[in-house]
């Protein structure tokens, strides 16, 4: 489903977490007019290049397990879709469903995934904050999210 592309994204928005409204957003807003659902968080992909963009919605934190999370295994590039989709549509995830988040205090890391510290295969970075881990299928199998907490 999807595929890192070598070619490294620019303009990236900043992840912030709402602690009020238990949100995650990417500010500023870039085009996304492709919408993947992972649970109740938005990836937000552009129809033009097929790269996502920027992420959003709502994960509330209060069944987020406390534990060390270490920075994933990160490669440079950006994240395409690797299937045929037109502009304004939106598929889910099923698998997500049964994920987990992961919450470390000090580093302020967050995984949302089957795992719990386990990197299975490579993280890009979408925005600043935001990096998404595919595995050698092309599957996405976890969220590394570092926000800004406001």
């Amino acid at each position: 489903m999807f595929k890192i592309n070598s070619i490294a994204r620019g303009n990236m928005g900043k992840l912030t977490y709402n602690k009020e409204s238990k949100e995650f957003d990417t500010r500023p807003n870039i085009n996304s007019d492709i919408t993947i659902l992972v649970a109740y968080i938005n990836i937000g992909f552009d129809s033009d290049t097929m790269v996502a963009t920027q992420i959003w919605g709502i994960h509330h934190d209060f069944n987020w397990i406390e534990t060390e999370v270490n920075s994933p295994k990160i490669v440079e590039g950006s994240l395409q879709l690797d299937i045929d989709v037109e502009a304004g549509t939106s598929k889910r995830i099923e698998e997500a469903n049964f994920w987990k988040t992961y919450y470390d205090s000090k580093s302020g890391w967050i995984k949302f995934g089957m795992e719990e510290n386990v990197s299975r295969g490579f993280c890009v970075e979408v925005s600043s904050g935001t990096f998404l881990e595919v595995d050698k299928n092309g599957n996405l199998v976890a969220l590394w999210l570092h926000p800004i907490v406001v």
